[in-house]
């Protein structure tokens, strides 16, 4: 726990020393964990499956992104600059795969105008890194967007805790299903 609190407050450091922490300009990125997942196939006759190791695959839904700060600017959500954050360590392992999981509700990246808001509706997934995967069963696993100069990312979870779905081993009919109707 004491190495997990170093880590969270270095990040909020290099967070703050990188970023003007100027509320003014903050983009708020409202998401849902929707599901967890160790192991996935890309068709259901399929042999092959893929496993996440040492973690857990995690399913996010971006359901809004808030650009309206007085100081905003034109700002880019980028999944492959999303961090998962456990108990022991950060990754930023995106799964190339989610194009085939998810089809056309994958989210890779979406530009937001300064002074709007979208309604996003899509999803994306990463596997969130620890040495205890199993402990990421039915957990909420909280994320991170890194920031730009002068443009911060609150990353908000708008889910109940107790809503993250635990699949055994996620198709994509499954994934794509729990993204709609979540």
């Amino acid at each position: 726990m004491k190495r997990l609190f170093r880590l969270m407050l270095m990040l909020g450091s290099i967070h703050f020393s990188a970023c003007d922490p100027n509320e003014n300009a903050v983009v708020v990125v409202e998401y849902k964990q929707i599901a967890n997942f160790p192991v996935y196939k890309l068709a259901s006759d399929s042999n092959d499956s893929t496993g996440a190791g040492d973690g857990m695959f995690i399913m996010y839904k971006i359901t809004k992104i808030k650009n309206t700060g007085s100081e905003a600017e034109k700002f880019e959500f980028d999944a492959n600059r999303v961090s998962t954050i456990t108990s022991d360590k950060i990754s930023n392992d995106t799964v190339t795969a989610g194009n085939i999981l998810l089809v056309a509700q994958n989210l890779t990246t979406i530009d937001v105008a300064a002074g709007k808001t979208e309604n996003v509706d899509r999803c994306f997934i990463k596997r969130a890194q620890t040495s205890k995967p199993k402990s990421l069963l039915s957990a909420q696993v909280p994320v991170i967007h890194q920031a730009g100069p002068t443009q911060p990312v609150d990353m908000t979870n708008v889910a109940p805790d107790s809503s993250v779905s635990t699949v055994d081993i996620a198709l994509p009919s499954t994934l794509s299903s729990l993204c709609s109707s979540n």
